[in-house]
């Protein structure tokens, strides 16, 4: 076997890191959802969740680590949006997917574009 192949093997063989996982556990204790761990299978994640649900009585379950980050981009997005409208005197239209419509004066506009970009998310209008 040559050294080549080794390698290939070895870096086959190793698993991702955690935050590779593709599905998080999440569990609602009254106060919202909370991500508790990350597992590398659904069928995994679906045990220890059921698992977990049964021994605290409450909610568990597990979602694809990629839809939890949207959600959680999507949250923040509408929180700061929220806040650089009131602050500008913009009216907004807040739409699935991190997007908005807003309405306001040139300089209400510019004030707002400026509060989102500020804040971490520019807009490409």
């Amino acid at each position: 076997m040559n050294r080549d192949a080794v390698a290939i093997a070895l870096l086959l063989l190793t698993p991702p890191p955690a935050s590779a996982a593709p599905y998080r556990m999440l569990v609602n204790d009254g106060v919202g959802w909370t991500t508790i761990g990350d597992y590398p299978t659904q069928a995994e994640c679906a045990v220890e969740a059921a698992a977990y649900a049964a021994k605290y009585s409450i909610q568990a379950g597990c979602a694809a680590v990629g839809a939890v980050q949207d959600y959680e981009y999507e949250k923040q997005f509408q929180s700061v949006a929220s806040t650089c409208a009131s602050r500008t005197g913009v009216r907004i239209t807040l739409m699935p997917g991190a997007t908005l419509d807003y309405l306001g004066t040139t300089r209400q506009q510019f004030e707002f574009r400026k509060c989102m970009t500020d804040n971490g998310h520019p807009l490409s209008r």
